[in-house]
């Protein structure tokens, strides 16, 4: 990991009408490191990941991205210049196997689109694209079950899926949301392995979560969201003897 800037986000701030979603808000996150996202439900977190991948428009603020300002940009133009997102809940395609989502995953960000998945593409494309498609299935773990429908998977395998097909697009960004949500404790391990094997290839991860175990486990840095404001930004061990953190996040006593 090196101490170049990859995203800069500097006084963001949404709101829904009269609520405020994000209130001012800033950060930086460096080129490989694992950066994550903490807070209470309805802290703003969601928001922030989807103000940063465009999906929505900030009231106020800036958002950069290896120096190039992506504030307000379509979600699509976002992921074209390196980063891609998964979801809380997962969007596959459950008639399909695990190897054909990968494959999708990774057509949609050639300059043809689906439109090659469906009506092909050169011998030499293909090939390419083969091996893309099993050095994700390979990466997640889940070679045995490549040829499987994703809706008859176990649902941490499927959330696996969702972050193989998020690496499809090859980013240089990866946001993950809630990867860790509804896992058991095996499948945890897992999902936290994967992570920590996405950075060491030298991707930068951007994850928000409720597992405080597995963040603190995997993180280098950890942000924390209260009410739409950032709260502290540091370290896991420094985040875990934080007052501001335990008395607003962890509920001590009240703010």
């Amino acid at each position: 990991m090196n101490g170049q800037p990859m995203l800069k986000v500097a006084g963001l701030r949404r709101h829904f009408g009269g609520f405020v979603a994000v209130d001012n808000v800033s950060f930086e996150q460096r080129q490989g490191e694992i950066l994550g996202l903490v807070g209470p439900n309805g802290a703003g977190k969601s928001t922030i990941f989807n103000l940063v991948s465009g999906f929505i428009r900030p009231s106020a603020g800036k958002v950069e991205y290896r120096g190039r300002d992506i504030t307000g940009m379509d979600f699509h133009e976002v992921a074209r210049l390196g980063v891609a997102r998964s979801f809380q809940l997962n969007k596959l395609f459950g008639g399909l196997s695990v190897e054909e989502n990968i494959r999708i995953g990774c057509h949609l960000h050639e300059p043809a689109g689906l439109r090659r998945f469906f009506f092909g593409a050169g011998r030499e494309d293909r090939d390419a694209l083969q091996g893309r498609v099993n050095s994700i299935i390979d990466r997640i773990g889940v070679h045995a079950l490549r040829h499987q429908r994703a809706d008859e998977l176990s649902y941490g395998d499927q959330k696996l899926l969702g972050i193989g097909i998020t690496l499809g697009s090859q980013p240089d960004l990866v946001m993950l949301d809630e990867p860790f949500a509804g896992m058991n404790q095996t499948e945890t391990l897992r999902c936290a392995d994967l992570v920590r094997g996405i950075a060491k290839e030298g991707k930068t991860v951007f994850l928000v979560d409720h597992n405080m175990r597995a963040i603190m486990g995997i993180c280098d840095r950890v942000l924390v969201l209260n009410f739409g404001a950032l709260v502290a930004d540091g370290p896991p061990a420094e985040i875990q003897s934080n007052r501001a953190v335990i008395e607003c996040y962890l509920g001590s006593r009240a703010c």
